[in-house]
């Protein structure tokens, strides 16, 4: 009878211990994107279902901002609409084996990142990453 329990008892943990593992592999999903058009700066909002780590690549193509996000899918099945306004012509979004993804924004016009910060979500609202974008002479 002891056996019995027992084995029960470890089927029980085994199973639960699948699931939670494949519940915290799972990687957070880009919900919206956006932009803005300020007097002095074009925003660029991404809104998460999780906290984003991010950076920005170091040596993009002219004429764009590539965002890489660590533990951040692109929905699959769902279009996230292209954000286009200001200084971003055109929003690519391509992921990176489901746990890791790259926002590509293509520029109208020359542009450098001069501000970048993240808001944090709360159970009404989504993570949001804000990149500011300003003209620039050259990129």
């Amino acid at each position: 009878m002891a056996q019995k329990v027992s084995l029960r008892f470890c089927i029980l943990f085994t199973l639960m211990g699948a699931i939670f593992a494949s519940v915290a592999v799972q990687a957070a999903e880009i919900v919206k994107a956006r932009a803005g058009l300020h007097a002095d700066k074009t925003r660029f909002v991404l809104e998460l279902t999780g906290k984003p780590v991010f950076e920005f690549e170091k040596n993009p193509e002219n004429g764009q901002v590539v965002i890489m996000l660590k533990n951040i899918g692109v929905p699959k099945g769902r279009v996230v609409p292209s954000a286009t306004i200001g200084l971003v012509k055109h929003t690519m979004f391509i992921s990176k084996g489901g746990k890791s993804s790259k926002v590509v924004l293509f520029l109208s016009k020359p542009a450098k990142v001069s501000n970048s910060f993240i808001i944090p979500g709360d159970e009404n609202k989504a993570h949001r990453l804000v990149v500011d974008l300003i003209a620039a002479e050259t990129l």
